[in-house]
């Protein structure tokens, strides 16, 4: 790699570098109910309805909601506070990293093929380690099922 080059990879780098604001490890019960309006709710029934049919879009809405506050209650009050002025049109930009994988392929030494925890940082290059990641998207099927 020439000087030329580096400079640039570096100047990349730490350009996409993004403080992570991490969750509680437990969910805080005290502080108010996420409310989903009632708008959303319907749009939400709508998508389901339209990938899974009435019945089980009825049946497995509430658990949604339900998921949904479990994970607002674990959400930290600085990423609260950013939501309420946050523009959807932003959601993804060019400063956004997102790797789509397979499952199998996402491990660390030890750890099982289609690992469900969190990405282990050393399945990357060491050059990318510091980087935090906008979303992980896992393929369901592996690289391994492609094979013969």
């Amino acid at each position: 790699m020439t000087t030329g080059t580096s400079s640039k990879t570096e100047s990349l780098q730490k350009s996409m570098r993004r403080d992570r604001v991490h969750y509680r490890d437990a969910p805080d019960y005290t502080q108010p109910l996420l409310v989903i309006p009632d708008q959303i709710r319907e749009q939400i029934g709508q998508r389901l309805q339209f990938l899974y049919g009435d019945e089980l879009a009825t049946t497995y809405l509430p658990e949604l909601e339900r998921i949904l506050r479990v994970h607002y209650a674990h959400k930290p009050e600085v990423l609260i506070e950013a939501e309420k002025t946050f523009d959807p049109t932003n959601r993804f930009t060019e400063w956004d990293l997102i790797l789509i994988t397979y499952g199998d392929l996402l491990k660390s030494q030890g750890d099982r093929p289609g690992y469900s925890g969190p990405v282990p940082q050393s399945s990357f290059g060491s050059e990318y380690q510091y980087l935090a990641y906008s979303a992980v998207f896992s393929l369901f099927f592996g690289s391994g099922f492609l094979r013969n």
